[in-house]
C-alpha cells in the first residue's frame, strides 16, 4: 500500500509540475479540449469537412491519437492499408494503437490477407485473432510455427471458435494431437463443468479410454458411484482425476460426508494416502472454511508432511474461532516457515501465547510487531500499552524526475 501510494503521490507531483510551470500551455490544453470534443461529435455525425476543419487546430494534442483511430476505423478497408499500418508502427503499444489492430487483423483474415496478418500480428487475448494468426502462418509456409501455435490454443476448458478448425484439422493431420493431449483438454473441460466438449472429444479417444470418458461423464452426474467402485485393481492412468472430479462434487455439497466418504474408500481400496493427499486436503479445507464440527480434529489428523498451507491456515482460523488457544498454538507451530513469518499470524502466536499463560514470549513477539508499520503493528501497539505511531518517512522527488514524468504522453 505504501509503495502504492508514493507512485500516486509522485504522478500527482509531476501531473502538478507539468501545470504549474506553464499556465499558458494549461490555457491552451483547455481550448483544444473543446476543439477535441466538438472534433469527434462531427467525426460521429459523419460531418468529415468540419471534422478535418477542427482536427487541423489540435497540432499535437495528447489525445489526437484517439481520434485518429476512431476515423481509421470508420473508414476501415484494405484501400488505406498505408495509413493504418502508419499509425500501427507509429503508436505501437498504445491503446489506441491496439484497438485499432484488432479490427485491422478481422479484417485482413476475412479477406485472406495472410500474409499481412503475420506481418501485423501482436500477441492478442481475442481466441479468433490467435486462431486467424495460426492459419495465417500455415498459410504463407511457416507450418512448424502454425503447428506450435494449434498445440497451445488446444489446450483449452472451452469449446474454441469455428476459426480454429481448418488449424486443428491440420495439426491433427499431421499428428500433433496425442492420446496425453486428447486427456487434458479433457481434465480441463471437466474440471470448468464443460460436459458437452469432453463428450464431443471422446471422438479423439480410442474405445477402452472412451469407456473411462464416459464413466467419468456418469460419475459428473452422480458422484457417489466411485463408492461402489474397488479402486484397488483399478490400473487407468485418469484415475486420480475421476477421483478428484467427484470428491469435489460431494465436498461442496456436503464437506463432513464427503471427508468420511473418502475415508472409508481410501482403507477400503487401500489407496495411497500421500497420492491422494489433495482429495483429503480439499475436503477438509471445506469443513475448516465453513467452521463445520470437528473440523479442527480433521484438520490435526493429517500428517504434517501431507497438510496442505490453506489447510495450515484455515484449521488456526477454526481453533480461533472456538477460543481454542491451545489448539491454535499448536496449529500454528505447524505453519511453514513463510507463513510464520506473515504478520498476522505472528500476532496471533503472540496471543495465543499470551491466553496460553506464556506473557513474558507473548510480549517478545508484540515488541518485535510493533516495529513493523502495518494493521497488525498497531494492534501490537495496543496490547502493549503505548499510543499508536505511524512513522513518516517523506518522500523526496527531484524536479529532473517531475518533468520527466510529466513529458511521458500517457500521463499527458
Amino acid at each position: 500500500m505504501i509503495i502504492i501510494s508514493r507512485i500516486l503521490v509522485f504522478l500527482c507531483m509531476a501531473t502538478l509540475g507539468v501545470m504549474t510551470s506553464a499556465p499558458t500551455h494549461a490555457a491552451g490544453l483547455e481550448y483544444r479540449r473543446q476543439i477535441f470534443l466538438q472534433a469527434e461529435e462531427a467525426l460521429g455525425k459523419g460531418q468529415r469537412q468540419d471534422y478535418l476543419a477542427r482536427r487541423a487546430e489540435l497540432g499535437d494534442y495528447p489525445l489526437l491519437p484517439y481520434l485518429t483511430q476512431q476515423d481509421l476505423e470508420q473508414r476501415m478497408s484494405l484501400g488505406i492499408a498505408g495509413e493504418v499500418r502508419s499509425f500501427l508502427n507509429d503508436h505501437e503499444g498504445t491503446p489506441a494503437a491496439e484497438a485499432l489492430r484488432r479490427t485491422w487483423l478481422t479484417l485482413l483474415a476475412r479477406n485472406g490477407q495472410w500474409g499481412r496478418l503475420v506481418e501485423d500480428y501482436r500477441p492478442q487475448g481475442d481466441e479468433n485473432l490467435q486462431c486467424f494468426y495460426g492459419q495465417a502462418l500455415l498459410n504463407t509456409g511457416r507450418r512448424p510455427e502454425a503447428m506450435d501455435q494449434a498445440a497451445v490454443l488446444w489446450l483449452s476448458g472451452s469449446s474454441r471458435p469455428e476459426s480454429c478448425d481448418h488449424l486443428f484439422d491440420a495439426w491433427i493431420k499431421e499428428g500433433g494431437l496425442t492420446r496425453e493431449l486428447a486427456w487434458q483438454r479433457i481434465e480441463l473441460a471437466m474440471r470448468k463443468g464443460q460436459t458437452g466438449l469432453a463428450d464431443y472429444l471422446k471422438r479423439h479417444l480410442d474405445p477402452a479410454d472412451s469407456r473411462w470418458l464416459e464413466y467419468w461423464l456418469m460419475v459428473d452426474r452422480k458422484p457417489a458411484l466411485i463408492l461402489e467402485r474397488d479402486w484397488s485393481t483399478v490400473t487407468h492412468d485418469r484415475m486420480d482425476a475421476i477421483l478428484s472430479h467427484a470428491m469435489r462434487r460431494m465436498t461442496r455439497a456436503d464437506a463432513s460426508r464427503a471427508v468420511a466418504d473418502w475415508d472409508n474408500l481410501r482403507r477400503g481400496s487401500d489407496l495411497d494416502r500421500a497420492r491422494f493427499a489433495a482429495i483429503e486436503n480439499d475436503a477438509v479445507l471445506y469443513m475448516c472454511m465453513r467452521f463445520e464440527p470437528g473440523a479442527l480434529a480433521r484438520a490435526k489428523s493429517i500428517p504434517e508432511d501431507l497438510r496442505s498451507d490453506s489447510v495450515r491456515e484455515w484449521a488456526v482460523r477454526v481453533a480461533l474461532r472456538e477460543q481454542d488457544w491451545r489448539g491454535a498454538l499448536q496449529m500454528l507451530d505447524g505453519l511453514t516457515v513463510d507463513q510464520k513469518e506473515e504478520p498476522r499470524w505472528r500476532y496471533w502466536k503472540a496471543r495465543a501465547l499470551h491466553e496460553n499463560g506464556r506473557g513474558l514470549e507473548a510480549r517478545e513477539v508484540f515488541e518485535a510487531l510493533s516495529e513493523g508499520q502495518d494493521y497488525f503493528a498497531m494492534l501490537a501497539l495496543g496490547h502493549l500499552g503505548r499510543p499508536l505511531a505511524v512513522r513518516y518517512d517523506p518522500l523526496i522527488v527531484s524536479g529532473e524526475a517531475v518533468r520527466r514524468v510529466g513529458a511521458l504522453p500517457a500521463l499527458q
